[in-house]
């Protein structure tokens, strides 16, 4: 399957990147030569940033002296950092077993398919020394085109397992008896979870210079996206600064 790229959103972000040192758009324009859909989602979550009322500049540190998070927003005069990273299309299918497309002869239809929440806290795993150290919040922005994920992938409970990890239906057992004791509940062992990991039998925070995970199924026209907070942060990141977009936090 070729990747088509959104014709406009090229255009959009070209313009927005003349207004900058000419080395971020050349720097980009590799990007978009080497990797596709990594470029076009780099694009896609400046004009959401955008659309949610903050002003955007590259953050890249020209003289290539460390990585850096993508983008520098702001709105009323607080900061916050954004990094992008992308989920191919061909890593989606992997991960969930969906064509990125429905089938010509089949329509769309399937059997049941994995979600992305996996993927996600790898992205999160690599991408945490990357937004440390800095001044402000940082989030990661993780973005897919695959289309059935974003339409399948980003609904509420999908972003509710990023931050609980995967879950199972339990049931306590007597173990003189073999029967069950009271009633079965929903328990986890924090498999894939994003900010938090089992230590010593208890709990304990995980991966907090990321104060936050957008979750954005770009695949689709009206982009799926859904914010997962982290429970304790280095510094936390304001649902103000995007308003259109439903949250998810640990109680």
């Amino acid at each position: 399957m070729t990747f088509i790229p959104d014709a406009t959103l090229l255009h959009e972000h070209r313009k927005w990147l003349e207004r900058f040192d000419p080395q971020h758009l050349m720097n980009w324009e590799k990007l978009l030569a080497n990797d596709q859909q990594a470029a076009l989602c780099e694009s896609a979550a400046r004009r959401l940033l955008l659309q949610n009322g903050n002003s955007v500049e590259p953050n890249e540190l020209l003289d290539g002296s460390r990585k850096s998070p993508d983008f520098r927003c702001a709105q009323a005069g607080k900061k916050f950092f954004a990094e992008v990273t992308c989920i191919s299309i061909g890593k989606a299918t992997e991960y969930t077993g969906l064509s990125h497309l429905p089938s010509t002869t089949s329509g769309f239809s399937f059997s049941g398919f994995g979600g992305l929440s996996g993927a996600i806290f790898r992205e999160c795993i690599s991408k945490t020394r990357q937004c440390a150290d800095l001044p402000h919040p940082a989030i990661l922005v993780v973005g897919t085109f695959h289309w059935m994920a974003s339409y399948l992938c980003f609904e509420k409970r999908h972003i509710e397992l990023l931050l609980t990890g995967e879950t199972t239906l339990t049931q306590n057992i007597n173990p003189q008896t073999g029967g069950p004791v009271g009633d079965d509940y929903v328990s986890t062992e924090l498999k894939a979870a994003a900010f938090l990991r089992p230590i010593n039998g208890w709990i304990d925070h995980a991966r907090n210079p990321i104060a936050a995970i957008l979750a954005c199924g770009f695949g689709v026209e009206q982009p799926n996206v859904r914010c997962a907070f982290h429970p304790k942060p280095v510094r936390c990141f304001s649902s103000e600064f995007i308003p259109q977009i439903e949250c998810c936090r640990l109680e």
